[in-house]
């Protein structure tokens, strides 16, 4: 059977401008159209990212927050136009940092960008519980959270006690991968401006500010205390 790339190649060996060449052109069957991907669904989403059911919904009273809209544009844009940025969510509780977030993975997932949401807390349970495995050590562990193409960390400046300067290099030996192999990261805080500038690590500080910066959400009320 004769193919497409068989008669293509003949065409080679032909003169542009003889009929014979004229003909055999005209003969070439078409490309098939290429079979597109299927969006992927919410549910999908949901479970592969590892979102919890609370955050499965979208609230609408946090649409109306001031410049709520604008600020998940200014990270959507990101998705889209800069691999590796680190970029950071901060603003009081109950402003919707978390949620918007998830609505920026949820636009890069449905782009085919691979997504996974965690927080400071299961960084810090999992690196631990990894000392007493056999199957797995503390370094496969953050492996894991460096090879995602986009990571979410939620309240990743969360300190665990006597134990905040074995979460520290662990969080920043993370950023600081994923930084160097251009992986994209959100985190969320829950910091004041103060707060963040004084207690953020200086470097994760500098890649911050060069690859993505920070999204400050004050002035807006706790939504889930409004609701009481």
């Amino acid at each position: 059977m004769t193919t497409k790339q068989d008669k293509t190649l003949a065409l080679c060996f032909l003169d542009t401008e003889s009929e014979e060449w004229k003909q055999a052109y005209a003969s070439l069957p078409d490309e098939p159209p290429e079979a597109e991907k299927p969006v992927p669904t919410d549910d999908e989403f949901w479970e592969r990212c590892k979102i919890p059911n609370r955050f499965r919904r979208e609230e609408a009273a946090l649409r109306r927050f001031p410049d709520w809209n604008s600020k998940l544009i200014l990270v959507q844009d990101k998705i889209v136009s800069e691999a590796g940025f680190c970029i950071a969510i901060r603003g009081p509780r109950g402003t919707g940092k978390t949620q918007l977030a998830i609505e920026a993975m949820k636009f890069a997932y449905k782009r085919g960008i691979q997504s996974r949401m965690t927080s400071a807390r299961d960084i810090q349970l999992a690196t631990t519980d990894s000392f007493k495995r056999q199957d797995v050590s503390d370094l496969d562990i953050l492996e894991s959270f460096i090879k995602v193409p986009l990571l979410l960390i939620d309240e990743f400046d969360w300190r665990p006690g006597d134990k905040a300067h074995y979460y520290n290099s662990n969080l920043f030996y993370i950023l600081d991968k994923r930084y160097s192999w251009m992986k994209s990261t959100i985190l969320t805080s829950n910091a004041t401006k103060e707060e963040f500038l004084a207690n953020v690590d200086p470097g994760i500080l500098s890649r911050m500010a060069e690859s993505g910066g920070r999204i400050d959400c004050d002035g807006w009320n706790d939504y889930r205390r409004n609701k009481c």
